[in-house]
């Protein structure tokens, strides 16, 4: 049951901070003008910020966090935004539409966060490290 409650929150804390990211990302490229990687960076910085908040104490309710959580969370973050960047830099070169290259970015990077925050960055060692209670 705990899983479920886990995945309920993970999606419902992905789909605010993506659709959070996306509009920061979106309102930079399309109506201030910013480049798209750049646009891409700056939402990218937000979401990590409100991902992280909401990640940590909601959705994997983590009350301390110890430095190996720390750096696992930042090594995801690095691995899935390097994913997100690949991505949004082939769609753009290859033509496509910023806005949809960034929402094809977008959906990759939610994808690959997902699975490499419950395996690797939030792992559960039990309650030591994870509180369900």
């Amino acid at each position: 049951m705990a899983l479920v409650g886990e995945v309920l929150r993970f999606g419902i804390a992905g789909m605010l901070n993506t659709l959070v990211g996306l509009a920061i990302i979106l309102f930079l490229q399309d109506v201030v003008g910013i480049s798209p990687v750049l646009s891409n960076l700056i939402g990218y910085f937000v979401g990590f910020a409100i991902g992280y908040g909401l990640h940590k104490s909601w959705t994997f309710r983590q009350r301390h966090t110890r430095h190996s959580a720390l750096s696992r969370y930042f090594t995801v973050i690095i691995l899935c935004y390097l994913l997100n960047l690949a991505v949004l830099t082939a769609l753009v070169q290859m033509a496509i539409k910023p806005s949809i290259a960034q929402l094809a970015s977008v959906i990759v990077y939610t994808f690959a966060h997902f699975l490499l925050s419950k395996l690797y960055a939030f792992r559960s060692h039990g309650k030591a490290s994870n509180d369900y209670s």
